[in-house]
């Protein structure tokens, strides 16, 4: 009489199968799930420094209600990880009335080509102080895609992104 050899339980090669297929799925599945993440870091970060430069130029051009009834020159200045509004004709980094967005850890502003990392604008008027059209760009990154958005922003403050 001749004894069955008939086990129950998976093959070491269907058990590397599917753990290869799940390895591979999981990663298609994040992927997905970062890439718009990414995407919206970006484009947040992109809004934020649009919207900034517009706050500072309308402030110098009409005045804000803090205390001062005519307006003066206000600016936005620039790091690597935040940009920073400001009242005045410099950057003072202890004053109180700076209004400070920082972005996420992705998000890095590299290359500042702006005269001592500041756009300042004039009161009254609006336009760029001391504007050079060799100073007047910097550049938006998002590390883990690699996208990038290159701002430029002429003497009258307009700002175009690529």
């Amino acid at each position: 009489m001749r004894k069955s050899l008939k086990s129950s339980g998976f093959t070491l090669i269907e058990i590397i199968l599917v753990i290869a297929l799940f390895s591979l799925a999981f990663g298609f599945i994040l992927v997905s799930i970062t890439r718009p993440k990414s995407q919206a870091d970006i484009r947040a970060a992109e809004d934020q420094i649009y919207f900034a430069l517009k706050e500072a130029q309308n402030l110098a051009m009409v005045g804000s209600t803090g205390g001062s009834s005519s307006a003066e020159s206000h600016g936005v200045h620039f790091e690597q990880n935040k940009i920073v509004i400001f009242k005045g004709a410099s950057y003072n980094l202890s004053d109180t009335a700076n209004l400070e967005t920082t972005f996420e850890p992705s998000i890095s502003i590299s290359p500042i080509n702006l005269p001592s990392s500041n756009i300042i604008f004039s009161k009254l008027s609006g336009e760029v102080q001391n504007y050079s059209g060799a100073q007047n760009n910097f550049a938006l990154t998002e590390s883990n895609t690699g996208q990038t958005r290159a701002f430029t922003i002429n003497q009258y403050g307009r700002v175009t992104i690529n």
